[in-house]
């Protein structure tokens, strides 16, 4: 009897992970929406102009994606927003974009996180 309470227990758990999955996953696309609609701001600016409340805006976008990412089980899409998040904040300690290298490394990031969008980390 004790087993099945313990079973029955896991089942839900792992049930209540499932829905909590789910709802994140179907947030994520227009999450990554905003990141593609910032970065192709980014992109198409020219470098040394003043894009630094995109360049702020996408930062804060990629913490949300990476303070939250791996909580809902998908942790490779986690880490790539942290990654971009920290190339942006180093980017805005120096003012805004100062290159095309500073502009094609944003667009690898974000495709970066497109790509680890689609599965959840296995755990």
């Amino acid at each position: 009897m004790e087993k099945n309470v313990v079973t029955d227990m896991t089942q839900s758990r792992q049930e209540l992970l499932d829905r909590l999955h789910a709802k994140y996953a179907a947030t994520l696309d227009d999450k990554l929406a905003k990141l593609k609609e910032i970065v192709d701001i980014l992109v198409t600016g020219k470098p040394n102009s003043d894009n630094t409340a995109a360049l702020t805006e996408l930062m804060s976008e990629a913490h949300k994606i990476a303070g939250s990412a791996g909580t809902y089980g998908f942790a490779d899409l986690g880490d790539a927003a942290r990654e971009l998040e920290l190339y942006c904040q180093a980017i805005s300690e120096t003012s805004s974009l100062r290159s095309l290298v500073d502009q094609e490394k944003i667009a690898s990031l974000v495709a970066k996180i497109l790509l680890c969008h689609s599965k959840p980390s296995q755990q």
